[in-house]
């Protein structure tokens, strides 16, 4: 009977980390409903003046990527979700981001980062939470 409660416990434990972790990544997003598990190519870039560095924490499908770099930088992807924060570092003036479907059908551009910029990129769409 202990063994029993004792396994049910570890299992809730885990449970609550595990959702905890995942809100941690999409704090403040709204739900998002995935209807395709097939990713997509993508390429994410940085347009604007060239030397202002930044780092970011990028979700690709649920699983965390540090980067960082200075502008201009590319990082091809392959995803389903996107989400990431992206924070400026070094530099003068504002940067932005696109990303580049590899399949011919758009580009999609996040608004000037200042100092901090927060966005989720799913199937063609792009939301931005914060802006700063």
């Amino acid at each position: 009977m202990k063994k029993h409660i004792i396994n049910l416990s570890l299992a809730a434990i885990t449970l609550i980390v595990g959702g905890c972790a995942t809100i941690q990544r999409t704090e403040g997003f709204p739900p998002l409903r995935v209807t395709t598990t097939t990713p997509e190519h993508i390429i994410l870039k940085t347009l604007g003046s060239s030397g202002q560095g930044f780092s970011a924490v990028l979700t690709v499908d649920g699983a965390r990527r540090e980067v960082s770099g200075v502008t201009p930088a590319e990082f091809p992807l392959e995803c389903v979700v996107l989400v990431g924060e992206v924070t400026k570092v070094d530099g003068d003036g504002s940067f932005s981001f696109v990303i580049e479907r590899q399949n011919g059908r758009g580009l999609f551009y996040t608004p000037p980062v200042q100092s901090l910029l927060r966005f989720r990129y799913y199937s063609g769409s792009i939301g931005v939470l914060a802006q700063n």
